[in-house]
């Protein structure tokens, strides 16, 4: 029952996001793809650095927080980005950043917990399609991006 709870929170926490607040999911998940990246490449220094100035049980928050922190900070600065004609586009790339965030998340905290969301019901259906839902929210951003993009207007150029 609580994975299921914390698999759902986490696929529904940026469709809300883009609905209450209207924030862009396209530079959401390049934002939450690049607080991954770096959580990575900081991975063990994060574990040195708790271990050696926190108890070592502190090293999966600190984990957690260099991804969650970034994109909570870019949805709060992206907000009102998205016109009401866009929305379904963001909705659709939405729950495909729900989708990376269930995948990613569930690494950096306790096992029990991450066991308990990884075998949901809802961790079963979404964990087999990791691929597609990854590449998928890739291309959907990348193509929201490129369209909402204002583009100069090749008339008569003036020297």
């Amino acid at each position: 029952m609580q994975g299921d709870i914390i698999s759902a929170a986490l696929l529904v926490i940026p469709i809300f996001l883009v609905i209450l607040l209207r924030t862009n999911a396209a530079l959401m998940f390049f934002v939450l793809a690049g607080a991954i990246t770096l959580q990575n490449y900081l991975d063990k220094d994060v574990e040195s650095f708790t271990s050696s100035l926190l108890n070592a049980k502190n090293s999966s928050i600190v984990a957690l927080l260099i991804i969650v922190i970034p994109f909570l900070v870019a949805a709060y600065a992206f907000r009102n980005t998205v016109p009401k004609k866009g929305i379904f586009f963001h909705l659709l790339i939405a729950v495909g950043v729900g989708g990376t965030l269930f995948i990613v998340l569930p690494t950096y905290i306790t096992p029990g917990v991450a066991g308990a969301v990884r075998y949901s019901v809802i961790g079963e259906a979404v964990l087999p399609y990791t691929s597609v839902i990854l590449a998928a929210t890739f291309l959907a951003s990348v193509v929201v991006l490129w369209f909402s993009h204002p583009r100069e207007h090749h008339g008569k150029k003036s020297h």
